[in-house]
């Protein structure tokens, strides 16, 4: 026969293990797995808003139908109130690109890799791009037009656009090169996409800063 004072001891017990143990596990399970989910949505959603980006010219303004399925591709990701689409295309600045661009002899971007096109859309309100990871930098300078593109004159002038190298995810670019007769043609550019995602966070279980996907065309 049990001590009467040792009733409800097992419930007890229970209860501890219960909000102590079992209970964050089932929310950190819950958490990783949330998020798993939606990463998969993030990396589909940078490869299909790539396409869209890359293989054609398209108007991306608000309005326009590439907008209305740029939104339909990114709903299930948060785009576009709690996810960014970064479109951003660079150029590398040869000298058939500087004469094209600026007939002076001064050409500061000279054979450095510039942007012609940046282009942010959507919002991700507990992020940044300086937060998500966004290994290009940032652009400045110049005249940019509505659709985020600079003229070749600016892509060879203004320094603030030019990068002194691809980031290591980029690294395996090669510009032109006359003498092997290898890498991208003159005036190639390449379309870089890069997505940033607000993740699902439990308070105190865990802490994600965001989920994140980058594609190359």
């Amino acid at each position: 026969m049990r001590h009467q004072k040792r009733r409800g001891n097992v419930l007890v017990e229970f209860c501890l293990v219960l909000v102590f143990l079992l209970m964050p596990m089932f929310l950190f399970t819950y958490g990783i797995c949330f998020n798993l989910l939606t990463q998969l949505e993030v990396i589909q959603f940078c490869r299909d808003a790539g396409h869209l980006w890359s293989t054609s010219t398209v108007d991306l303004s608000p309005a326009s139908p590439a907008q209305t399925i740029l939104n339909s591709l990114g709903q299930s990701a948060g785009f576009r109130t709690n996810a960014q689409v970064i479109f951003s295309k660079l150029v590398y600045v040869d000298a058939a690109t500087c004469q094209a661009g600026d007939n002076t002899p001064a050409c500061p971007n000279l054979n450095k890799w510039a942007y012609t096109q940046y282009l942010t859309i959507g919002t991700a309100p507990s992020l940044g791009p300086s937060t998500y990871g966004t290994f290009l930098p940032i652009p400045s300078g110049g005249t940019q037009a509505t659709d985020g593109s600079w003229s070749l004159a600016d892509t060879t002038k203004v320094s603030t656009l030019a990068i002194s190298g691809l980031p290591t995810q980029l690294s395996q670019i090669q510009p032109f090169n006359s003498v092997s007769v290898t890498g991208l043609p003159s005036g190639q550019t390449i379309n870089v996409v890069q997505v940033g995602a607000t993740p699902f966070n439990v308070p105190g279980v865990t802490n994600f800063l965001a989920l994140t996907d980058f594609a190359v065309f």
